[in-house]
C-alpha cells in the first residue's frame, strides 16, 4: 500500500504505538510483515521477504532462475504497477537507466535485489522513516538489537 500527502504523523503514531506496545510488553491484535521485524532489529531483508508482501510477485521473479533463455522474455530493471488514485501503470526505473538495462543471468541477482530494495524500502522510504522513528522514542535501536526477527514478532504479536 503507498500512502500518499501528508501522512507522517499517522505514520509516526503508528510508530509510537508499536514501541509502546514492546515497552510494555503488550501484545497487538494485529499482524506486522515479518520484513518489518527484520528492519526493527537491524537485519537484512531477503527476497523471501518479498513472499509476504507480494506472493504473486515472488514467485515470479523465484521462476527466472529456471528459464534457460531469459534475455527472450524483454525483462529489464524498471517494474510496472498500479498507482491508487489513478488509470494505468507506471514504470519505475528500479536503478539509473534501468529500463536500458535487459535482465540476463549475469545481473539476476542484481535485479532481484534491486526488485527487493524499491517495493520494500524506496516506495515506502518516507513512510516507513516515519515509523521507525516514532518507534524508537519509545525503544532505541540498540535494544530492538538485541532481538532476532521472530523474537521481535512474538514479542509483538505473540506469534512466530
Amino acid at each position: 500500500i503507498v500512502f500518499d500527502g501528508n501522512d507522517d504523523d499517522y505514520f509516526r503514531f503508528a510508530g509510537r504505538m508499536i514501541g509502546k506496545a514492546i515497552f510494555d510488553g503488550r501484545v497487538v491484535p494485529f499482524q506486522v510483515p515479518s520484513y518489518l521485524m527484520k528492519v526493527l532489529s537491524g537485519h537484512h531483508v531477503v527476497l523471501s521477504d518479498l513472499k509476504e508482501v507480494d506472493e504473486e510477485l515472488f514467485r515470479s521473479i523465484e521462476h527466472l532462475d529456471n528459464k534457460v533463455h531469459l534475455e527472450s522474455f524483454g525483462i529489464n530493471f524498471t517494474l510496472r504497477e498500479s498507482v491508487p488514485f489513478e488509470a494505468g501503470l507506471q514504470t519505475t526505473e528500479l536503478v539509473p537507466f534501468g529500463a536500458m538495462i535487459q535482465v540476463t543471468h549475469e545481473n539476476l541477482n542484481e535485479y532481484k535485489i534491486s526488485v527487493v530494495k524499491y517495493l520494500l524500502f524506496d516506495r515506502v522510504r518516507r513512510q516507513l522513516h516515519q515509523l521507525l522513528h516514532g518507534v524508537n522514542e519509545l525503544v532505541p535501536k540498540a535494544l530492538l538489537s538485541v532481538f532476532d526477527p521472530a523474537e521481535l514478532k512474538a514479542l509483538l504479536c505473540g506469534c512466530s
